[in-house]
């Protein structure tokens, strides 16, 4: 019994000290602000650079902060809910980058990427609008070493004339190109 209570205490003290570190991370009075993020391109370019270091804690500079994520979904469903609860929805946006992220990483490790030996090969995206949201589907075409290509995709939207990366974060894989056959 005194092993099972120690173990619940434990586990609730683990998890207030995961979200006291999100809402650290998340804090409303960090932004950063690169002008250029009002182009997708440029943001696409700079999520590569942020990818290449492998830090989570760089996503930063390419995930709204709460500000603007407030002002986003004011005339919204969840624009109408209390603070509290908008900072509850945006910090579970911001840990399910986290695990997205690290998912990527860990994929991308057991590909046995050097993000050193990385290069952008080229990005494409899809952009869509509906109903007032702007967002796309971007896809990062990576070099490694110059022999192997592979596949990163994410969901952007568009957030106070800002493109921000939100959700869908994934490392798909090695990029197989099929080569022609030679004619006899």
């Amino acid at each position: 019994m005194k092993l099972n209570l120690k173990f619940i205490l434990c586990f609730i003290v683990f998890l207030n000290f995961i979200q006291l570190k999100a809402q650290v991370e998340a804090d409303s009075t960090i932004e950063i602000n690169i002008p250029e993020l009002e182009d997708l391109r440029f943001m696409m370019d700079t999520s590569f650079g942020v990818f290449k270091t492998k830090r989570f804690s760089n996503m930063q500079s390419v995930f709204p902060s709460f500000k603007v994520y407030k002002a986003y979904i004011k005339n919204s469903e969840g624009g109408k809910q209390t603070e509290y609860t908008q900072f509850a929805m945006y910090n579970y946006v911001w840990n399910n980058l986290r695990i997205k992220h690290t998912k990527m990483m860990k994929r991308a490790n057991s590909a046995k990427i050097d993000w050193k030996l990385t290069t952008l090969d080229s990005v494409d995206y899809r952009y869509n609008y509906y109903d007032g949201l702007e967002y796309a589907y971007v896809t990062w075409i990576i070099n490694h070493n110059k022999k192997k290509k592979y596949i990163i995709k994410a969901t952007c939207v568009k957030m106070e004339e800002r493109w921000y990366i939100m959700d869908e974060l994934v490392f798909v894989g090695a990029l197989i190109v099929k080569k022609p056959k030679k004619k006899k």
